[in-house]
């Protein structure tokens, strides 16, 4: 009588190899009566890469300039040496929204400190990031004059710029959405970046135009929208007035300067002077 041996749990190790056995598999169904050739070896890496669970790689880069890319990734450049980096790749005077946009003077002497902080920050991150998009267009034009003919080296700079540029419209976005929330509600739209120029020196473009734009839609917005009474009781009681009552216009905006961009509370304090040390825009 048979013995049957209980099911073994170690599913997992063996599943760790299963690319090697069906590379042996492969490799042995090349040996058959008709001498068929046996699959290439890059069929079998091939199957391997694409069965394998670890994470995707290219081939290795040369040693030394791994070396430097590794302690590159572990340690952070000093800030007087990062500064120094920095100042030596100016943009291109043909690309001029290749830069940090600064906040609208109108909109940022509005902002709570805490938004101004945080933009700050931001600010700074993203000074980092410009400057290496900087260095690579400028890398991308040096290969495009002496070594116009390769390809892909060009293709792989541009891909390089390409791919550092859209994170770049991420970090403005993150930028409007962090002050949108101090936003006056009818200038909601001044935070989409649809609606400014990516080339602009401001984040939010050319203020005065979004803002009569914007405007202009909303009271047309107002004007479509199906009037509503404000009687929960419907029309039966219509006309009728109520003691102590007063008939007031509604108001579709906030009154005041046409500049106020953020919505402000009648408790809100009026602006200050800045004090010494009070937070700025650094630029």
């Amino acid at each position: 009588m048979r013995t049957v041996k209980p099911a073994s749990n170690d599913g997992p190790a063996k599943s760790a190899d299963v690319d090697a056995s069906l590379s042996a598999l492969l490799a042995s169904a090349g040996k058959d009566a008709n001498n068929e050739a046996m699959p290439s070896e890059d069929l079998l890496k091939e199957l391997a890469e694409d069965l394998t669970v670890s994470e995707k790689t290219s081939p290795p880069l040369c040693e030394g300039l791994a070396a430097i890319f590794n302690n590159l990734l572990t340690e952070k450049i000093g800030d007087e040496k990062l500064k120094a980096k920095m100042d030596k790749y100016p943009h291109p005077e043909n690309v001029k929204g290749l830069r940090t946009p600064k906040v609208n003077p109108s909109i940022w002497s509005q902002l709570s400190t805490a938004i101004k902080g945080q933009d700050v920050r931001s600010q700074k991150g993203q000074n980092t990031l410009v400057g290496a998009i900087t260095a690579m267009t400028k890398a991308a034009d040096l290969v495009l004059g002496k070594y116009s003919q390769d390809k892909e080296l060009i293709t792989l700079l541009t891909d390089a710029v390409a791919i550092a540029l859209q994170y770049n419209h991420k970090v403005n976005h993150s930028r409007h959405l962090a002050m949108k929330k101090e936003m006056h509600k009818d200038y909601a739209a001044l935070c989409n970046l649809s609606t400014v120029d990516g080339t602009s020196e401001y984040l939010f473009g050319d203020l005065s135009k979004l803002a009569k734009d914007i405007t202009e839609a909303n009271k047309l917005t107002k004007r479509v929208r199906p009037q509503h009474s404000g009687n929960s009781r419907g029309d039966k009681y219509a006309g009728r007035s109520t003691y102590g009552s007063t008939q007031r216009r509604f108001q579709h905006y906030p009154r005041g300067k046409s500049s106020d961009f953020l919505g402000k509370s009648r408790f809100s304090k009026p602006p200050r002077k800045k004090k010494d040390g009070e937070t700025s825009q650094r630029q």
